[in-house]
């Protein structure tokens, strides 16, 4: 019994592998022939393969391409052994049909179809006279005896009852027939369009053919496991070995980009810091408030800048220059100028110098 399913099973193996893809040269020897229609060799290579198919209608079809190309190879043994086998084999095979003669034909150009043609009247070859030689104008010369004489007299002619004209063509010198070329069927047999569908089924079973080998070897792909991608078939190793690939190109480029970002974050930073920095003596003669705010902000924002330092230094400064003008404003000139020489320990500056140099002047009222 386990010897029996064994050989169950190596037979069934062995059909899957017959089946499994179409013999490469098949549809190389079916280019081949495509290529050129005109090779019998080629033809007679490529049907040579007829049974070699898994799927029964490509087998019909390639019986079909036999009769096909025996009629245009005019190859009568050809034709007949491929003619009885779709017959016998596949009795209602739709490609019976597509090889029948009718489809395979033009219209007759001389009948335009109609299998009956004018032709000229054999009674009368053609003239449409009287086929009675002594007949003229319907009338022939005859004898009557009188008085013991012959004299002449003109009768009616018997055969055309006095008409003068044949009786077959009535006078016109034509009678209709079968047509000669066509053999009353209408249809006259066409090369051209035998080759065209000649051409059609083997191109058909090529791509057929194609299409077949690539599922199957998909599939045969899929059953070993292989992972489809993009088209192409990768081991499961593979796969996870492109996935760490692209896994560590991608924190390569976050790391690029990060670090790209960084640098745009600092470079804005210290473009908002000089820009203050580089401000602030200007920005305090005009609004010493707004000024100590907008530093302020950047202290907010910013608080791990490089120059952190700089800008409280400059915000102390701005703080104490502040209060100096309000002092001043207040009228205590002596407090203000206290704050104004406690900014010139943070700076050096001619405006303030000035400036305590001109109070000095109001206190002692000058």
């Amino acid at each position: 019994m386990r010897l029996t399913m064994i050989l169950l099973l190596a037979i069934f193996l062995n059909t899957v592998t017959a089946q499994e893809t179409i013999d490469e040269k098949i549809i190389d020897d079916g280019k081949i022939a495509l290529a050129d229609s005109s090779s019998l060799s080629a033809y007679r290579k490529f049907v040579a393969h007829y049974k070699k198919f898994p799927k029964e209608e490509n087998i019909q079809k390639m019986i079909a391409i036999g009769i096909l190309g025996a009629r245009i190879f005019k190859l009568e043994r050809e034709f007949n052994f491929f003619a009885k086998y779709l017959q016998k084999t596949y009795p209602n095979s739709l490609y019976l049909e597509i090889v029948h003669s009718k489809n395979l034909s033009d219209q007759c150009q001389t009948c335009e179809g109609q299998g009956t043609a004018a032709k000229s009247c054999t009674k009368c070859k053609g003239n449409g006279t009287c086929t009675n030689h002594s007949c003229s104008d319907g009338q022939v010369t005859g004898y009557d005896r009188v008085d013991g004489r012959f004299v002449k007299v003109q009768r009616q002619c018997v055969i055309c009852k006095g008409k003068g004209k044949c009786n077959t063509c009535d006078g016109s010198g034509e009678s209709v027939g079968s047509c000669v070329k066509c053999r009353k069927t209408g249809l006259v047999y066409s090369e051209a369009k035998t080759i065209e569908v000649y051409e059609k089924l083997v191109k058909a079973i090529i791509d057929d053919s194609v299409d077949y080998n690539t599922k199957a070897k998909h599939e045969a792909m899929i059953a070993k496991g292989m992972v489809e991608i993009d088209g192409e078939f990768y081991t499961k190793e593979q796969v996870a070995k492109m996935e760490q690939t692209a896994l560590a190109a991608r924190k390569k480029a976050d790391e690029a980009e990060r670090r790209a970002m960084e640098i745009a974050e600092a470079q804005r930073k210290e473009q908002q810091a000089a820009g203050i920095l580089g401000q602030v003596d200007s920005m305090l003669k005009d609004n010493p408030e707004e000024t100590i705010v907008r530093l302020k902000t950047f202290l907010k924002d910013y608080p791990d800048h490089d120059r952190v330092s700089e800008v409280k230094r400059e915000l102390e400064y701005c703080d104490l220059y502040n209060q100096a003008v309000t002092l001043e404003k207040k009228g205590s000139i002596s407090k203000a100028i206290k704050k104004y020489q406690e900014i010139l320990k943070f700076k050096e500056s001619e405006d303030i110098q000035e400036k305590i140099k001109n109070l000095d002047y109001q206190t002692i009222g000058l």
